[in-house]
């Protein structure tokens, strides 16, 4: 596309250059035809004074005159013949049309030819009043004839040159108008020019900037594939150990003869586990490993909730002031990455304020966006329509941000901070995103940040959570459960949770090995829970092979991904995300685990 922009752009210029040809032609035949009329004319004076000395210097020979020579009134009457026989042979050539010319019904031609005809007549006479001086005096009928024919020999030539003269005027006239037109049409194919060059050059341009723009969404989508590799990684891993920490939490509950005080601390950690899965949940989302799961929420509800970790989390030094003006506005979100966004926000801003203390400005209220305020905003997303937001904004009186930081902001693993890791701001820019958000950054190096985050308003009524207490009431007692895992740590909580509701447990660290055991079994088993990650042979694989044999049994998938992601079309009959509780186990097993005689549970 751009060489062939390029070619057409040289060719325009070659059209341009060429288009002031015939104008350089036109002007130079004017140039011609004024050169070709200036001989005419010349000739014509050359004829009248040649006639006019001789006429003179003839009268003084006859009055006596002895400073005279007749041989220099011959000599100009020679030079009239001879501008009288150039004007006749110009006239075809050099005329530019006067020949055709015809006046008082005579061409002008035959004018030229009489006019040499009255030059000889105008000699002769001259020759007899010469030699016969005594009878030629003033008044004689000599002098009389000789005056007159000299009279029509001027009279000839002023007829021919005012007829030269009116033509060369009206060629002038034709000249310069087709000479205009012609300038005018050049200007316009120059402007057409230039035009079509600004044309191709904002097109150019615009190639350039998309070209620019691809480029760096393509680094960006890098960058963020890059993340959610990491984030993806890191999540599966972290859901492992949450596992450990969740598992024995729940089986601590659920005992009835854990003291009271006891049963507090349990309980808080097991909330931390809770807490801990939410934020993995969150970046699996993040990497697109994972949907979220949205909620409404009263939005200035629920950053009263989070705002005592809030004040965990920043400098003591710096305090945190709260002006929530969004009452009775609701979102549609992902409460947990929101409320990440809120305290990533805040902790940043109250970081870079710690120098100087100077309270961080925590406002929310509702406002009404039209089109154009969109557009200005660091994350626009695609679906993002005008009408009503809830506006979170963070104010901050700290350090501020250079140009250069501000570009680089929200990549990921770019941080200013000695211990930073470059996901936080990342992480906020990606949630917005994908909550139809916006968010705008206006920074002065030295005076402090302003993020404003704008959230499409909800106007349903706010989800109410079922807090689930139950023990779990259904039993395994009769029924064999083999567990495929390879992490050590989650196969020991899964043994002790399905011993916990009477299951016998057979545990193996591989998919291989969990095939070599239903063969010697011969599949004798109620229920089999494989994990997705494994080396070798991973989940999906083992579920193909076990389905293929042992069509029968059951098949729990178990994951620290989300369902979304792998168990799309296969073969397992139940699945259940890492970390879990008793009560979740129980239910997901229960619900799928072959009866003691080897029926299908009701």
């Amino acid at each position: 596309m751009f060489r062939s922009g390029q070619l057409f752009s040289f060719l325009v210029v070659v059209v341009a250059i060429a288009s002031l040809g015939p104008l350089l032609y036109l002007h130079q035949l004017w140039l011609v035809e004024g050169a070709n009329y200036s001989q005419l004319i010349t000739r014509l004076s050359t004829v009248r004074e040649g006639v006019a000395e001789a006429h003179l210097w003839t009268e003084e020979l006859i009055t006596g005159d002895t400073t005279q020579d007749i041989a220099e009134v011959q000599e100009r009457f020679s030079d009239a013949h001879l501008a009288t026989a150039e004007f006749l042979d110009f006239l075809p050539e050099k005329g530019g049309g006067v020949i055709s010319k015809v006046v008082d019904g005579i061409p002008i031609d035959e004018h030229v030819q009489l006019l040499a005809q009255e030059i000889v007549s105008l000699e002769e006479a001259a020759d007899a009043r010469l030699a016969a001086r005594a009878v030629s005096g003033a008044g004689s009928e000599s002098d009389i004839t000789f005056d007159s024919i000299y009279k029509r020999v001027l009279e000839k030539t002023r007829l021919i040159e005012s007829t030269v003269v009116d033509h060369q005027q009206r060629a002038t006239e034709r000249n310069l108008r087709n000479h205009r037109l012609t300038l005018l049409i050049w200007a316009a194919t120059l402007a057409g020019t230039a035009l079509t060059l600004l044309v191709l050059r904002s097109r150019q341009q615009t190639m350039e900037d998309e070209k620019r723009l691809m480029e760096s969404r393509f680094q960006e989508a890098q960058k963020l594939e890059s993340l959610g590799v990491l984030a993806g990684g890191i999540a599966h891993d972290f859901n492992n150990l949450l596992q450990a920490i969740s598992g024995n939490a729940s089986l601590l509950l659920h005992d009835t003869t854990l003291p009271e005080k006891i049963r507090d601390q349990v309980l808080e950690i097991d909330g931390g586990a809770q807490k801990a899965s939410e934020l993995t949940s969150q970046m699996l989302a993040y990497a697109g490993k994972g949907r979220l799961n949205e909620v409404v929420v009263l939005f200035d509800s629920m950053v009263e909730e989070i705002a005592t970790l809030v004040r965990l989390s920043v400098p003591k030094t710096v305090p945190v002031l709260y002006d929530l003006k969004a009452s009775g506005a609701c979102l549609r979100c992902n409460q947990t990455q929101v409320q990440q966004v809120v305290m990533n926000l805040v902790i940043n801003a109250a970081e870079a304020s710690q120098d100087d203390p100077q309270p961080v400005e925590v406002m929310t209220y509702s406002r009404t966006f039209e089109a154009p305020e969109l557009i200005d905003s660091v994350s626009t997303a695609e679906m993002c329509e005008p009408g009503e937001y809830v506006v979170f904004e963070v104010q901050d009186h700290g350090t501020g941000m250079s140009d250069e930081t501000l570009e680089r902001c929200f990549e990921p693993f770019f941080s200013t901070k000695f211990t930073g890791r470059g996901l936080g701001l990342a992480a906020v820019h990606g949630i917005v995103r994908a909550h139809q958000g916006l968010l705008k950054v206006s920074t002065e190096l030295g005076k402090g940040t302003n993020f404003q985050v704008y959230l499409p308003r909800c106007f349903e009524d706010p989800d109410v959570r079922d807090v689930v207490t139950s023990v779990p009431t259904y039993s395994g007692i009769g029924r064999k459960v083999l567990v495929i895992d390879d992490d050590p740590l989650v196969r020991k909580i899964m043994v002790r949770m399905l011993k916990r509701i009477g299951y016998e447990v057979v545990s193996e660290e591989s998919g291989e090995k969990g095939i070599e055991c239903l063969t010697e079994f011969d599949g004798k088993f109620h229920v089999v829970i494989v994990d997705m990650e494994m080396p070798g042979k991973n989940g999906l694989a083992v579920g193909k092979i076990i389905r293929e044999r042992w069509s029968h049994l059951p098949l729990v998938l178990s994951s620290g991904y989300s369902q979304d992601l792998i168990q799309d079309g296969g073969p397992f009959d139940a699945f259940i995300q890492k970390p879990y509780s008793l009560t979740s186990m129980a239910t997901t097993v229960n619900s799928v685990a072959l009866d003691a005689n080897g029926l299908s549970s009701p």
